[in-house]
């Protein structure tokens, strides 16, 4: 890499510090109580006023949901501040990015309504790629992403990432399909999906949302969002999903406000319901772009990667990056961007976790090769 991120090797910096609860209280929070809000009105912040195309400012440590539309709403046909108003990205004018944005809008049906909030005890964090010394101009080995990075360098149209977004298909993952442990005291076999910004910038700042699919106890699946510092764990929210759903995923950087304010689309593109929210977020660095197939991290005993469920693979498509020069494409060849392979341990022994296909016509796949084992932080 480009940017100096050899000296993240020995650093811990896991996204959250929550205490972990077992396994089965988590397990049945989240399957019994992920859908168990969506559709009810809550008195949420928005808009200053039903014309006002910013959102309030909410606090250093929340995220906030952005008002439902109207039931007559379309992206389609709404104006620019109805788009600001109700948190639905803007219409880009041409390209890649546009004809994303056009999937979302002509899939869109409903805007389900939920109050954000971390399931209680869950200490299962996203984290900054440790890497195993393995570096070149567009290779890394880490030791938990599989997936591509445009750093600042590599970036068309300018040189920070102010926005990034793509669709996937929810990996399906099966019962069982990891080496982790299913009992009270251990963890489940998980596979994190997602797009984000400055996973890998040395200021320790990611702005990041995507999907978890993991396999214990039955498969479980749920959209999230998550931002370093101020957060400090992933906040599960959003449209209902399940294995095999198409989704888009669209976060965007505002530094104008105050401190910045993140925005944060997720869509269910087979069910057409869709959520958007706000967070209060500093800092940005926008050195990076981040398209990742992630094992995450487990804030206990120092940290431990956790196994991977057999998810086959992750299918990238249309992924785009946005710079002041607009919305960008992500290109492959040598010097496009950084290419990850995730292998077991922290010096590059043990087995190759998951590999990820190169670009073409901004699409890639990161491939399952192993569920490899739960292994402390830096093994």
């Amino acid at each position: 890499m480009k940017i100096g991120l050899k000296s993240m090797v020995s650093l811990g910096l896991g996204l959250g510090a929550m205490a972990a609860a077992n396994l089965t209280s988590l397990q049945s929070s989240v399957s019994a109580g992920a859908d168990s809000s969506q559709g009810t009105s809550t008195a949420t912040p928005g808009p200053a006023t039903s014309t006002s195309t910013t959102p309030s400012t909410p606090s250093a440590t929340s995220t906030v949901s952005y008002p439902a539309p109207p039931s007559t709403f379309s992206p389609l046909t709404a104006s620019s501040a109805e788009l600001a108003q109700y948190g639905f990205p803007q219409e880009p004018p041409n390209g890649t990015a546009r004809s994303l944005w056009l999937t979302a809008a002509t899939s869109y049906r409903s805007t389900v309504t939920t109050t954000p909030a971390a399931v209680a005890g869950l200490g299962i964090s996203k984290s900054i790629p440790q890497l195993t010394g393995t570096s070149t101009n567009s290779a890394e080995t880490s030791q938990n992403w599989s997936g591509h990075v445009v750093t600042s360098s590599q970036m068309q149209g300018g040189t920070l990432a102010d926005g990034v977004a793509a669709e996937w298909v929810v990996p399906t993952v099966p019962y069982g399909s990891g080496t982790g442990g299913c009992g009270v005291n251990d963890v489940s076999p998980i596979v994190a999906t997602w797009v984000g910004l400055d996973g890998v910038a040395p200021a320790g700042d990611l702005i990041q949302a995507g999907t978890d699919s993991w396999s214990c106890s039955g498969s479980a699946y749920r959209f999230w969002t998550e931002s370093l510092p101020n957060e400090g764990s992933a906040v599960f929210q959003g449209p209902w999903i399940t294995g095999g759903d198409e989704v888009i995923v669209w976060v965007t950087h505002n530094a104008v406000y105050t401190g910045g304010t993140s925005t944060y689309f997720l869509e269910n593109v087979t069910t057409g319901t869709s959520q958007s929210f706000y967070s209060y977020s500093t800092p940005w660095s926008g050195a990076t772009a981040d398209f990742v197939a992630e094992r995450p991290l487990f804030n206990v005993y120092g940290g431990i990667f956790l196994s991977l469920p057999d998810y086959n693979y992750t299918y990238f498509s249309s992924c785009i990056y946005a710079t002041f020069g607009g919305w960008q494409n992500l290109v492959g060849g040598s010097g496009g961007n950084d290419n990850f392979t995730m292998t077991q341990h922290a010096n590059g022994t043990g087995p190759t976790l998951a590999t990820a296909s190169s670009v073409s016509s901004q699409v890639f796949t990161s491939l399952w090769q192993d569920a490899g084992s739960n292994i402390p932080l830096g093994s």
